[in-house]
């Protein structure tokens, strides 16, 4: 990796780190022996000694980076890293509970871009994060600010449909961009729990709910599960 959250967590000094990463396959060329690189400067030297070859792919993966020299992840329920020198170990994450299209669904939470959002998270800190606001990567992802149903999560525009390798959703990201919404009357005995990006936009048009404005924070919140009627 060539940047990693320097220390693990909502303090982290380090610019250039993103959870999200461009797959770069590196082979090692006929008449060099293979040798263990542990840095990408180690693996651009290899590259200039015409060692290896170095192929960008189009391919974006989203790795965040849990355990380092510097620390755990602050938001971590439990780490097991006793099998970590064979390249294994464990890290156990809160789930958090969400609505998407009338249903419910469970994200973690890794990164934000920025610093206040990570700390009340337990996040990593990636402020480069905000380069994804307005280009098409981002999903919303709307928090609900003064009054409203006591049961109410947040509410995501998408979800993966299935979650796993065969979602056909094209519109799922797990980068979300932080939109809040509220209800116009801060005085109601009774709010109707929101389940659906849709209703949000349904009630706003019937002047019921209102847009507020967009910090400009994205999180990180991959989507584990989409389930039906659990409560």
């Amino acid at each position: 990796l060539d940047s990693v959250p320097n220390p693990v967590g909502p303090n982290s000094i380090d610019p250039d780190y993103s959870p999200l990463w461009q797959i770069h396959l590196v082979t090692w060329n006929k008449g060099f022996t293979p040798e263990l690189l542990k840095s990408e400067s180690a693996v651009l030297d290899a590259q200039s000694a015409g060692k290896v070859t170095i192929q960008a792919t189009t391919i974006v993966v989203n790795c965040s980076v849990m355990v380092t020299s510097t620390g755990t992840f602050p938001g971590a329920l439990e780490v097991n890293l006793e099998k970590a020198a064979e390249g294994e170990g464990t890290i156990t994450l809160p789930l958090v509970k969400g609505f998407v299209n009338g249903h419910v669904n469970f994200y973690i939470s890794t990164e934000a871009s920025d610093r206040g959002a990570a700390a009340q998270g337990g996040m990593n800190f990636s402020p480069k994060l905000v380069n994804l606001r307005g280009s098409g990567a981002e999903a919303d992802l709307h928090p609900f600010a003064g009054n409203a149903n006591p049961a109410q999560r947040n509410v995501l525009d998408s979800a993966p449909n299935p979650v796993g390798p065969s979602n056909t959703d094209k519109d799922y990201s797990p980068m979300w961009d932080i939109a809040p919404v509220t209800f116009t009357n801060q005085s109601l005995q009774a709010y109707p729990l929101i389940r659906s990006e849709q209703e949000i936009f349904r009630l706003t048009g019937l002047g019921q709910m209102s847009l507020l404005p967009e910090p400009g924070v994205i999180v990180n919140c991959p989507v584990l599960r989409v389930a039906g009627n659990l409560k």
